[in-house]
C-alpha cells in the first residue's frame, strides 16, 4: 500500500481540486436526501405494498450496475471529472422527473434512470479522490465521504421539516433538481483530472485475489442500501413516528458517519485493511440488531448512531483499496467494486421488501445484522 499522509481539513478546503470533487459529494448527498425521506409519500400516492416497494426500489441499483462498465469506459477515455459532472446533471434531471411519476411502471423506470445517473456520478467521483491522493500523495478518501455523510445528516433533516410543511412531492423534488445544479459551479476545477496510472485495459470481473473484497462490498452496500431505503419507511410503520422525525434515523446515520469519516483517514493510514474492515462490519452489525428490535424512537436513533460509526469507514476503505490494486487501473478495480457492490443494492430493497411482507421490518434488519457480521469476519482471509 502507498504510504501516504493524512491530508488535513485545512489542506483540504485550500486546494481548489479537493474542494471541488468536495462540492459533488455534497451535490450527491443533497440529491439522495431529498429523494430518500419522500420514499414513503411514493409508496403512500400510488398504494404500494412493501413487496411492490422493495421491487420498484429494484431499479436504482439494477442502472447502476448496467452503467458501471460503460463508466469505466468512459473514465479511460474522458477522465472521471467530465464523468462525473455529466452523472451529477442527469441526476438532478431524475429527481425532478421522480416527483411526476404517476404510475408503478413509471416510478421504475425513472428509478432506473436515477440508479444510472448515481452510478456514473459515484463511481467517477471516487476515481477522482482516487487520482488525486496519487497527484498530491495523501489520504483523503475518508473525509470526502465524511462530507457527503455530514452534508447528508443536515439535508435529510431540512427535507424532513420541508415534508412537515406539507409542501407536494413535485414542488420539493424540482426544486431540489435546480438547486443542486449550483454544486457544479464549484466543481469544475477538477473537469480535466485524469489517473496517470489509467490503461487501455477493459473492465472484467475481479480474480480472486480480489474475491473476498468483492464479496465484503456485497453485504456492506447490500446493507447500507437497506437502511437508507427502509429507514423512513421502518420510523413510519413499526416506529409510529410523527412525520417531521421520519428522517431522523437517516440523519443519526449520516451524523456518525460523518463525525468518524473525517477521523477515518487517520485509521486508514495507521491500521492494515483487514482489521479496519473487521471491526467496522462488527459495529454495524451490533448497530442493526439494536435498531431490529423496534422499541422506541430513541433507542432506534442510537442504534443508527452506532450503525453509522461502524459504516463510516468501510466504503472509503472498499474504494481506496479497489484503486489500489496492483495491475489494475483504478478506474477498473472501481468499477468492479462497485459493480458487485451495488448488486447488494440490487438485492437489498427487495429482500427487505419481501422479508417485511412474510415477516416483519424487523426481522429483516436482524438477519442484516447478521449478514454484515459474517462480512467482518470474512474479512480476515484479506493480506492487506
Amino acid at each position: 500500500m502507498v504510504k501516504d499522509s493524512k491530508l488535513s481539513i485545512y489542506d483540504y478546503l485550500l486546494d481548489h481540486r479537493t474542494r471541488a470533487v468536495g462540492a459533488l459529494f455534497v451535490m450527491n448527498a443533497f440529491l439522495f436526501s431529498q429523494w430518500v425521506v419522500r420514499i414513503p409519500d411514493v409508496k403512500e400516492l400510488l398504494n404500494l405494498t412493501d413487496a411492490k416497494l422493495g421491487l420498484a426500489l429494484l431499479a436504482s441499483p439494477l442502472g447502476v450496475v448496467v452503467i458501471t462498465p460503460l463508466v469505466s469506459m468512459g473514465i479511460r477515455k474522458l477522465g472521471p471529472g467530465k464523468i462525473s459532472i455529466m452523472g451529477g446533471i442527469i441526476y438532478a434531471i431524475t429527481i425532478i422527473a421522480i416527483g411526476f411519476v404517476n404510475s408503478f411502471t413509471a416510478l421504475v423506470a425513472t428509478l432506473f434512470l436515477l440508479g444510472f445517473a448515481n452510478g456514473a456520478m459515484d463511481i467517477s467521483m471516487n476515481a477522482v479522490v482516487s487520482a488525486l491522493e496519487k497527484i498530491k500523495s495523501s489520504i483523503f478518501m475518508s473525509m470526502t465521504h465524511g462530507f457527503w455523510s455530514l452534508s447528508a445528516m443536515v439535508f435529510s433533516l431540512v427535507a424532513s421539516f420541508i415534508v412537515s410543511t406539507q409542501i407536494g412531492i413535485k414542488q420539493h423534488l424540482a426544486l431540489t433538481g435546480i438547486l443542486s445544479v449550483l454544486f457544479l459551479f464549484f466543481a469544475f476545477s477538477i473537469y480535466n483530472i485524469k489517473d496517470a496510472n489509467e490503461s487501455q485495459q477493459s473492465f472484467r470481473l475481479p480474480d480472486g485475489s480480489v474475491l473476498v473484497l468483492v464479496i465484503i462490498a456485497f453485504a456492506v452496500f447490500l446493507t447500507e442500501g437497506g437502511i437508507m431505503d427502509w429507514n423512513a419507511v421502518f420510523y413510519k410503520d413499526v416506529l409510529a413516528s410523527p412525520e417531521y422525525m421520519l428522517g431522523f434515523g437517516f440523519a443519526a446515520f449520516s451524523f456518525a458517519m460523518a463525525i468518524a469519516r473525517f477521523y477515518g483517514d487517520k485509521l486508514i493510514e495507521k491500521y492494515a485493511t483487514r482489521k479496519l474492515l473487521l471491526f467496522g462490519c462488527l459495529i454495524l452489525a451490533g448497530g442493526l440488531l439494536l435498531f431490529s428490535f423496534g422499541f422506541s424512537i430513541i433507542s432506534s436513533t442510537i442504534a443508527m448512531v452506532v450503525s453509522g460509526l461502524g459504516c463510516s469507514i468501510l466504503i472509503p476503505v472498499l474504494f481506496r483499496q479497489a484503486g489500489l490494486l496492483d495491475n489494475v487501473p483504478p478506474s477498473v478495480g472501481i468499477a468492479t467494486v462497485s459493480t458487485l457492490g451495488y448488486t447488494g443494492f440490487l438485492a437489498g430493497p427487495p429482500l427487505i421488501g419481501f422479508l417485511s411482507e412474510s415477516f416483519s421490518l424487523e426481522i429483516s434488519f436482524s438477519l442484516l445484522a447478521l449478514l454484515i457480521g459474517l462480512a467482518g469476519l470474512l474479512s480476515l482471509r484479506l493480506k492487506v
